[in-house]
């Protein structure tokens, strides 16, 4: 169904080109899920097209930084690939943590527009909606009542709908990270319930900048640097691929 591809913090640039197209290239599922800031520079993309030979794969890919002017400066920029080609979402990252989101109607509309109109697509009849990293806050735990989650604006039902109706016409939620989350209790809550009533809900990420001179060992795996969740439970994966430089795992 999905392969999940974690890259080693600190991998340089022509390294991260070069494992992204191998593993494109050489996919053993139909849809490969890559961890945040898969690749650096607009120039990458440009070099995947001309070297993407797969046209069965498709595939999330983030791309660190795309264009800079004196008006737009776009980063942690969307690309899928599909068909054996590569096709810029336009969209990008809205906010990175509960503080950037919390009280924000604004920004939380806007970012419900975002995830209506740029991040849904759908492939061979699976509905796919894709949340980038810290944008999993959007929602909410109440610690008091077992951290039962919820969305984030309690004084916004209409927000709320928007988003449960977004969960309810998806399949799969991809969730591209770029290093490991804090509070994995929380974070547990959420996956259990943006994967409930059947969906499927898959995150991973790069290894933590301390990690950035060490390999990928297979403790990694305990350190959950990547997490799949069909109907509220953990997936158990069918193949696991590990190397110096990055962790595959499919599902």
């Amino acid at each position: 169904m999905i392969q999940l591809v974690s890259f080693r913090s600190g991998l340089n640039r022509r390294k991260r080109i070069e494992y992204t197209i191998d593993i494109l290239n050489y996919a053993t599922e139909p849809f490969v899920l890559f961890c945040g800031h898969t690749i650096f520079e607009k120039e990458d993309i440009i070099e995947l097209k001309k070297r993407l030979t797969n046209r069965k794969v498709a595939a999330l890919v983030e791309v660190r930084h795309v264009i800079s002017s004196g008006f737009i400066d776009n980063s942690n920029c969307l690309y899928l690939v599909q068909g054996g080609n590569v096709i810029n979402l336009f969209t990008n990252q809205h906010f990175a943590s509960s503080d950037e989101i919390q009280n924000d109607e604004d920004l939380a509309e806007r970012f419900m527009l975002e995830l209506e109109q740029r991040r849904r697509f759908e492939i061979d009849g699976i509905r796919y909606l894709v949340l980038q990293c810290g944008e999993i806050n959007i929602l909410s735990n109440i610690q008091s009542e077992a951290n039962k989650v919820v969305f984030r604006f309690p004084n916004r039902p209409d927000l709320a709908a928007r988003f449960e109706n977004l969960l309810a016409e998806s399949d799969v939620i991809l969730n591209p990270i770029h290093t490991p989350m804090g509070n994995q209790g929380k974070m547990h809550k959420r996956r259990e319930y943006l994967s409930a009533q059947n969906r499927y809900y898959f995150s991973c990420c790069n290894t933590k900048p301390a990690d950035r001179k060490n390999n990928i060992p297979e403790g990694s795996l305990l350190n959950k640097l990547q997490y799949a969740y069909h109907n509220g439970e953990p997936m158990i994966p069918t193949d696991v691929e590990i190397t110096d430089d990055f962790l595959i795992q499919s599902f």
